[in-house]
C-alpha cells in the first residue's frame, strides 16, 4: 500500500512528503496485514554507500509501524540518494532489517590465527542461544569444536593436513593432541556436545554452558602453551646472547 510519509531531511537531502510502497506484511507476525505508520521517517545524517554507481550518497531512511494483527511495532527501511535539487529519490524500496543480537567474544589472538571458521562458529552459536535457539546453540557449538581441534591439530602437523581433515575427530584427538591436558579436554568437550546432535543423551546432568565452559578451558590452556612457548624462545635468544 501507499503511504505519504514525511521525511525529516539533512544536511543533503531536503525534508518533505514522498508517497513510499510499504508492504502489506508483518516481519514479526508473518501475516498480511495493513500496518499502522506510527512516526514519521527519519534519514540517516552520514551515507551508507558514498559516491554509489549512480554517481550520489545513498542515504537510510526509516520509520515505525505496528501490525494490525500481533500489534507489534517494527522497524520499515528504504534508501534514497538526492537528485540534483537535494530531493530524495528512493533507490530502493521497503524492507525489514533483522539485526543478530551482539554478543561480546573475546578471544585470545592464537585462537583467531589458528582457526578463524571456529571463531565465526562460536560467535554464530552464541548468537543463537541469546535466541533462545537452544538447540541449534548446542548443534552450532560442537561444529565450531571440531573446526578449532582439527585446525589446532593442523597447525601443529602440517604435513597431516589432509588426513586430518577427513577422519573422525575422535581419531584426530587422539593421534594428533599430544597434550594430555588438551587431549582431556577435547574429549569432554565433544562428548558433551555430541548430546546436542543425538536423540539420546548420554550426559542428561549435562548442558551447553557445561561445552562453553570446556572450550573456555581448551582455549586458555592453548594461549597459557602459546605464552609459555614465546618465554622459552625469549630465555633460548638470551642465552645466545650471552655465548
Amino acid at each position: 500500500m501507499e503511504e505519504n510519509i514525511y521525511i525529516n531531511g539533512n544536511a543533503h537531502i531536503k525534508e518533505c512528503h514522498m508517497l513510499v510502497d510499504v508492504p502489506e506484511y508483518c516481519p514479526m507476525c508473518e501475516h498480511n496485514m495493513c500496518p499502522i505508520i506510527l512516526s514519521n521517517a527519519i534519514i540517516s545524517d552520514v551515507p551508507i554507500i558514498k559516491k554509489s554507481a549512480i554517481s550520489s550518497d545513498i542515504y537510510q531512511v526509516s520509520f515505525i509501524a505496528r501490525c494490525t494483527k500481533c500489534r507489534h511495532l517494527y522497524t520499515n527501511i528504504f534508501e534514497v540518494y538526492p537528485d540534483n535539487q537535494y530531493r530524495p529519490q528512493i533507490l530502493k524500496d521497503v524492507y525489514f532489517e533483522i539485526r543478530m543480537p551482539t554478543v561480546n567474544v573475546e578471544l585470545p589472538e592464537i585462537i583467531n590465527s589458528v582457526s578463524p571458521k571456529f571463531v565465526k562458529i562460536y560467535t554464530q552459536a552464541l548468537q543463537a542461544e541469546k535466541l533462545n535457539l537452544d538447540e541449534l546453540a548446542g548443534m552450532g557449538l560442537r561444529k565450531a569444536i571440531e573446526f578449532l581441534i582439527k585446525d589446532y591439530a593442523i597447525k601443529n602437523n602440517p604435513k597431516s593436513k589432509e588426513d586430518i581433515k577427513k577422519y573422525f575427530l575422535s581419531k584426530v584427538i587422539n593421534d594428533f593432541i599430544e597434550d594430555n591436558t588438551l587431549k582431556k579436554l577435547a574429549e569432554g568437550a565433544v562428548w558433551i556436545a555430541n548430546d546436542e546432535t543425538h536423540y539420546v543423551k548420554e550426559w542428561p546432568n549435562k548442558d551447553i554452558n557445561d561445552i562453553k565452559q570446556y572450550i573456555k578451558c581448551f582455549i586458555n590452556y592453548i594461549e597459557l602453551k602459546s605464552n609459555i612457548a614465546d618465554i622459552e624462545d625469549m630465555r633460548q635468544q638470551r642465552n645466545e646472547k650471552k655465548k
